[in-house]
Formats: structure tokens, C-alpha cells, sequence
């Protein structure tokens, strides 16, 4: 994820520009995209906000071989879950979304950058698969460039889920229903 720190962005708009410009090229990110995330926050925030997520790893490592550049900006890991077999136990599996501020009320492990089950067995099941979290604490020099980390607590992943679910019936009937649509002149299941 490309997290924003608006406190540590630049406060001169035109410095703003060319440094969202130099990010964008290397992250193959529209500027105005960038820009658009940015407005309407507020200028003084230390808490983190997620600007663009499911960055490719060559660009996250490119970005942060020139993290001093980017003051504000930070590129941060975050948890992905596998799915084996996709899209046809996707109605049943659920899917992740953004946290919300009612889940952050309402549980005070979450925070603004987070992702939470939000259907199916995703949101059934969201405690036993989340897993616990780590902590870091990140050094910032006086303009926001990142001097370093400290890892204080490793992350440990969430439980895996078995399910009793025929799957090879499951792929049967998925497959007939994107055929019978396709035939149908829909665009698939």
C-alpha cells in the first residue's frame, strides 16, 4: 500500500506537484489520481491514510530506493489472503474491503489502513483469520523522510479455514452457469 503522512507532505502546492509527478512515474500512478486522494485531508494528519494499494513489487522497491525524495509518502506491506479455486466459491468465501469508522469504533484493533471481511465467510470469520498485528515504530527526520524502523512485534497470521464443500461439484456448477449465460448472450457468470 502507498500510505499518506499530510503532515510530512510538502506545504509548497508546487513542490507538492513535482514530488506527486516523480511518484507517479515510478509507480506508473496517474498523478491526478495521487492528487485527488490527497484533497480535502487535513494538512496536519499523522495518521496514515492508503493512497493506492496492490502496488507491483518492482515498483514498491524502486519507489523506496528513493524514499527520501517522497516525504510524506510511505509504502507499506500489508496482509493478502490466498484463495485457492477463485471465482466460483467467491459467493460463499466473501471478500475484504476497506475498514470502516464503524468498525474501528467499534473495535479498537483496527486502524484506517486496515482491510475487513465484509461478506461470506470473510465476515463470519474475520477474528480467526485476521491474526494479530505487529508493531514498528518509524523514525522520521524534521521534513518527513523516513530515517529508519523498528520492528517491536513481528505480525503472526491468521487461522486457515477448512471447509467441507465439494469443489469439484462446486467448479461443475460454476462452469455450467457461466456456459448457460455465455450461450444466453450474457458475458459469463
Amino acid at each position: 500500500n502507498l500510505l499518506v503522512i499530510t503532515k510530512f507532505l510538502p506545504k509548497d502546492a508546487a513542490e507538492l506537484d513535482t514530488m506527486l509527478d516523480r511518484a507517479s512515474a515510478i509507480l506508473n500512478i496517474p498523478s491526478d489520481f495521487l492528487k485527488k486522494g490527497l484533497s480535502g485531508l487535513d494538512s496536519n494528519m499523522l495518521d496514515p491514510i492508503i493512497l493506492q494499494s496492490n502496488i507491483e513489487e518492482e515498483k514498491v522497491l524502486a519507489f523506496e530506493a528513493r524514499s527520501e525524495e517522497f516525504p510524506g509518502l510511505i509504502m507499506e506491506k500489508s496482509a493478502i489472503r490466498r484463495y485457492e479455486n477463485g471465482p466460483a466459491f467467491f459467493h460463499m468465501l466473501g471478500y475484504l474491503g476497506r475498514v470502516s469508522k464503524n468498525n474501528i469504533k467499534d473495535d479498537n484493533y483496527y486502524s484506517l489502513t486496515d482491510s475487513v471481511g465484509l461478506f461470506g465467510l470473510e465476515s463470519r470469520y474475520e477474528t480467526e483469520l485476521r491474526g494479530q498485528k505487529g508493531e514498528r515504530a518509524t523514525l522520521f527526520n524534521s521534513k518527513g523522510a523516513i530515517l529508519g524502523q523498528i520492528i517491536a512485534r513481528e505480525p503472526v497470521s491468521g487461522n486457515n479455514i477448512n471447509l467441507s464443500i465439494d469443489a469439484g461439484l462446486q467448479e461443475t456448477l460454476y462452469d455450467s452457469l457461466k456456459n448457460t449465460k455465455t450461450a444466453w448472450g450474457g458475458s459469463g457468470a
